[in-house]
């Protein structure tokens, strides 16, 4: 099978998009895979196997969206005139479901990769376009549809495991993500100051640097926010951390917390379990993952005093209730691994639902299907 896997970035050391060079050592050495072109807006480190080519289209990086367009497009077309593809996988961008629509003719198999609990309209244009959606959980993406398929995160845990490090007398809170508005990071900030306030000896790691303009002001807004309340010892802006990097933050916190209210599950709480390390967070969506432990991880969506309350409880309790018990929190995020069948393959293809625009694309669908799934279930 030829995949042509469309992306943000090829780059090992991302600190938002790392994963994706994992995906692609995936992707590249399963026995199904013949090659794998990976076209993305921007190339960095990288190291992997033969059978994966990687294609940028933003040259220098100061191309514009207009030459971006023509390179991508030109790209596409040589790919797809030079080789037999099988399956085209947009990852995230409904653009490049868009851009990569034309291609996908015969026997090859447009693939859309999204967890996203809005939907606007560009969105479900994509997604009518699409011969399949993968996305991580029913609740990722939110639209009734033949086409979606869940698949997990692809979350590799050989990479976030514990490791027993030690932290350094604090209570360490982190919180990992972009510096979006939807993180809601300005909230863990005031429960910090309250902490802190009470007599807690606590520290918050918050992980994850600004890409936008939008993102720059309210990185800038969260500063104001810490030097206001005298918090600048105790908030700690670790910004851009390379990927492979992330899994030691996990393993030095206390707990990590996720304030965000996407409705959907967010991929730091299967990792933060993965490491043994305690999650708390305001995502209903959560619920079933972490119901069962001898301490409520889930509180109300924006209830401040409510995070205030469960933090101080954490603080004061035993970490087995907690979820860092030997093997409990690791064991619950497995369906969102990388290898969860046999530690070694990685897995591939929809599972259940009748490719609809072309009969033809039923060959590649049941290719797929029958050397099981490529991201992780």
């Amino acid at each position: 099978m030829r995949i042509v896997f469309i992306t943000q970035e090829v780059d090992r050391d991302g600190d938002i998009l790392g994963f994706v060079h994992r995906w692609l050592e995936l992707f590249g050495t399963h026995p199904s895979v013949e090659h794998v072109h990976a076209v993305c807006l921007r190339e960095g480190r990288h190291d992997l196997p033969d059978s994966v080519s990687v294609h940028p289209v933003s040259g220098d990086g100061r191309a514009g969206k207009a030459e971006k367009f023509l390179r991508m497009q030109s790209t596409l077309f040589r790919l797809k005139r030079r080789h037999d593809i099988d399956v085209i996988f947009a990852h995230m961008c409904e653009i490049y479901v868009t851009l990569s629509f034309p291609y996908a003719v015969g026997d090859t198999v447009l693939a859309y990769w999204k967890t996203h609990a809005g939907l606007s309209r560009h969105i479900r244009f994509a997604h009518d376009r699409a011969d399949v959606l993968f996305t991580a959980s029913e609740e990722s993406f939110d639209l009734d549809s033949a086409k979606k398929t869940p698949v997990g995160h692809g979350i590799d845990t050989t990479m976030f495991t514990p490791n027993g490090t030690e932290t350094d007398g604090r209570d360490r809170i982190l919180s990992i993500g972009r510096m979006t508005e939807s993180k809601h990071h300005e909230r863990l900030v005031e429960a910090t100051g309250r902490l802190v306030e009470a007599g807690r000896n606590v520290q918050l790691d918050l992980v994850g640097g600004p890409r936008t303009a939008e993102e720059r002001r309210y990185y800038r807004t969260l500063q104001r926010q810490v030097s206001a309340a005298g918090l600048d010892d105790t908030v700690v802006f670790h910004e851009s951390v390379p990927h492979h990097e992330v899994p030691e933050h996990y393993r030095r916190a206390s707990i990590l917390v996720n304030v965000s209210d996407t409705g959907s599950l967010d991929k730091v709480v299967l990792e933060a379990m993965a490491t043994e390390t305690p999650v708390l967070t305001s995502n209903e969506a959560f619920e079933p993952v972490l119901s069962g432990l001898d301490f409520d991880l889930v509180f109300p969506a924006g209830d401040r005093d409510a995070l205030v309350d469960r933090l101080g409880t954490f603080l004061d309790a035993d970490t087995d209730a907690l979820g860092r018990a030997p093997g409990e929190s690791r064991r619950r995020p497995q369906r969102h691994s990388t290898d969860r069948h046999d530690g070694r393959t990685p897995r591939t293809g929809p599972g259940r639902q009748e490719l609809s625009r072309r009969p033809s694309g039923q060959r590649t669908y049941e290719r797929m299907r029958s050397s099981g799934r490529l991201i992780g279930s």
